[in-house]
């Protein structure tokens, strides 16, 4: 009888072990850019994309605070909200405007959500694609839908929109 347990327990040691590399493989080649923080914030790991998105190397990274390169300061109080609401349970999707090593405007998707590591330690895993050339695009699309692009003075189509906010702000302010 003892037997049959220890081949059962060397069979799930080793479909751990598979696991665990499949996790590691996916975590490192991933085309997103993927870290794991603590509590606290602070950068357990990276992998190589978040190290080209953001120009710093992984030994920049890992062991400091996530606030200290990647979290501009405008932001900290949101983030650490942030970080207490995932650990309580709550998934969090959202555009975030940061810069990189070289102070370049960055837009990033973000995806965060709580994560048990494989010492039982809870951690948050963050995930991030590079949304900047899409918010570029997007904040010329709508500078375009309110511009003539001969004059580059305002259109018809934000002269209306300006109408309605006015007579919503008046009818706002006449209720109060």
């Amino acid at each position: 009888m003892l037997s049959i347990f220890a081949i059962y327990y060397e069979d799930l040691q080793y479909r751990l072990k598979i696991r665990e590399e499949q996790y590691h493989k996916l975590f490192n080649q991933s085309p997103a850019g993927m870290l794991l923080l603590d509590k606290d914030g602070t950068i357990i790991t990276v992998n190589d994309s978040i190290c080209q998105y953001t120009g710093y190397s992984k030994e920049e990274l890992e062991g400091e605070s996530m606030f200290k390169n990647l979290v501009p300061i405008e932001y900290k109080i949101r983030a650490q909200k942030s970080i207490q609401d995932i650990l309580n349970g709550e998934d969090k999707e959202y555009i975030m405007k940061t810069y990189d090593k070289n102070n370049k405007l960055k837009y990033f998707l973000m995806k965060e959500t709580k994560f048990i590591q494989s010492n039982f330690r809870t951690a948050i895993l963050s995930m991030r694609i590079d949304y900047t050339d899409y918010k570029i695009k997007e904040e010329k699309i709508k500078y375009l839908s309110y511009h003539d692009n001969l004059t580059d003075l305002y259109n018809r189509t934000f002269m209306e929109e300006e109408m309605k906010r006015s007579v919503f702000v008046k009818k706002v302010v006449a209720f109060s």
